[in-house]
């Protein structure tokens, strides 16, 4: 009996031996968990203050490639205003020193003196050896003749075998037109010879200068 109760002692302890074990291990495993969470805790709190500072800089940088932008913007505006201001700096310069913008003529360009008594501009020119008097019309296709004012031009020669031709004048008007060939015709230092050119009446215009006290012209 005594042995009985000896066995059953010294299985109980060893039974509460490990029973205290496991239960040491328990709690050690615990307390790793414990501390794997607060070092879980304070990386999330520093991941949230790095993700706020990055937002604070980023806001920084957007802010200041705003002002950026906003620099090129004036600077641009600045620009433009110069290089208008330059450009009719230079203008004016040219036309005080020379008396005329010169660029056109560089590249190839004739300068004429355009009259002006009524609304529209006149060029002045020679057939044969006569002055004549022209409307510079920049929306015309050719340059045309009135009919009746070519006779007095010796270097004008109608065509003999000439078909008449339908067009739509200035104002729109119908009528009808003749082939010339002038013989020599000079306009500044440009010349041209056996120019063919067109007659047409252009009566019309000349009364309307008339009645602007303005002298007829010959196309």
């Amino acid at each position: 009996m005594k042995t009985l109760k000896t066995f059953l002692f010294l299985l109980w302890s060893v039974a509460l031996f490990f029973s205290l074990g496991m239960l040491k291990s328990q709690r050690d495993q615990i307390f790793d968990l414990q501390i794997a969470l607060e070092k879980a805790e304070t990386n999330l709190v520093q991941m949230e203050t790095s993700i706020e500072q990055s937002q604070s800089e980023l806001g920084k940088q957007a802010q200041s490639i705003n002002q950026i932008l906003a620099s090129l913007a004036d600077l641009a505006k600045e620009t433009e205003v110069y290089k208008a201001k330059h450009i009719q700096e230079v203008g004016l310069n040219t036309w005080q020193e020379l008396g005329n913008f010169n660029f056109l003529t560089s590249i190839g360009y004739l300068e004429l003196p355009l009259l002006r008594k009524s609304d529209y501009f006149e060029i002045q020119l020679t057939i044969g050896e006569q002055n004549a008097f022209f409307l510079l019309d920049t929306g015309a296709s050719q340059t045309v003749m009135d009919i009746e004012r070519a006779e007095r031009f010796e270097s004008v020669i109608l065509e003999e075998s000439q078909t008449t031709v339908n067009y739509s004048g200035i104002g729109g008007q119908s009528s009808s037109t003749q082939v010339a060939t002038i013989s020599k015709l000079a306009i500044g230092d440009i010349s041209e010879q056996n120019r063919q050119m067109h007659l047409v009446d252009l009566g019309h215009i000349n009364t309307m200068l008339q009645d602007h006290s303005a002298y007829p012209i010959d196309g």
